[in-house]
């Protein structure tokens, strides 16, 4: 999850990019005197027990779009697409091993390598390189569930719908672990059992630029599978400073 900052957007871009449509009523909310923060525990426990989420997502800078993500992740292994200024990179992450596969235009836009000898072919990157962080936060499970939890402040922000599924969105402060000056985190749980995310919405200021992220959860608890490459090179210090 390259140069993602947990943080998401704008009601605006949220609608029309998710088809979100605040319904005329929060009156029918089906969780009864639940407080926000029991409708959340009630989300994470049944996240915990699909194991396994497919999300897209969309990262904006000063308003602007520059990292969409397709990912595919699981308890030990998942799979992320990457497309950031007209470059493509998937990465596997197989327990603790990882593998990138990039085009030049990836190399260079998000790790500032340039003429690159690795481009078009499957790489090892070491868990040593310092690369190696940045690359494989927000692939797995556990990292995506943990994003999900670290909110304070929570409040019913009311009834919306997602791609024509109702949901109820619960607000919160980001903390200062998530590495922004100030920030909210809105959370879309379904109002149907199991009661998962059906969307994640995150905004906020990191340096004092106004950052902000949206992601559409699918495919709850399918298989999620991840194959080693067939032929790999290992990155270096030298190749993959």
């Amino acid at each position: 999850m390259r140069l993602r900052l947990p943080f998401v957007t704008f009601a605006c871009l949220l609608a029309m990019v998710f088809g979100i449509v605040v319904p005329t009523s929060a009156a029918s909310i089906p969780f009864g005197s639940k407080s926000p923060a029991q409708i959340l525990a009630l989300a994470t426990s049944a996240m915990k027990n699909a194991g396994s989420v497919h999300y897209v997502s969309t990262d904006s800078y000063a308003g602007v779009v520059q990292i969409t993500l397709s990912t595919d992740s699981a308890s030990s292994v998942g799979q992320q697409t990457q497309k950031l200024g007209g470059g493509t990179e998937t990465s596997r992450l197989l327990g603790e091993t990882l593998y990138i596969f990039g085009d030049k235009t990836s190399y260079a836009q998000d790790f500032g390598v340039k003429n690159t000898k690795l481009a078009n072919e499957w790489v090892l990157v070491p868990a040593t390189n310092k690369n190696y962080a940045n690359i494989a936060v927000g692939i797995l499970f556990p990292s995506v569930l943990q994003q999900v939890v670290g909110v304070s402040t929570l409040k019913d922000a009311g009834l919306y719908k997602i791609n024509g599924k109702e949901a109820v969105a619960i607000k919160g402060s980001l903390t200062s672990s998530s590495g922004g000056s100030s920030g909210t985190q809105t959370l879309y749980v379904s109002t149907t059992a199991p009661y998962r995310p059906l969307a994640l919405s995150d905004s906020g200021v990191v340096s004092g630029q106004k950052v902000s992220s949206d992601l559409l959860f699918s495919k709850w608890g399918e298989k999620v599978a991840v194959a080693k490459p067939a032929k790999f090179v290992t990155a270096t210090s030298a190749t993959f400073p």
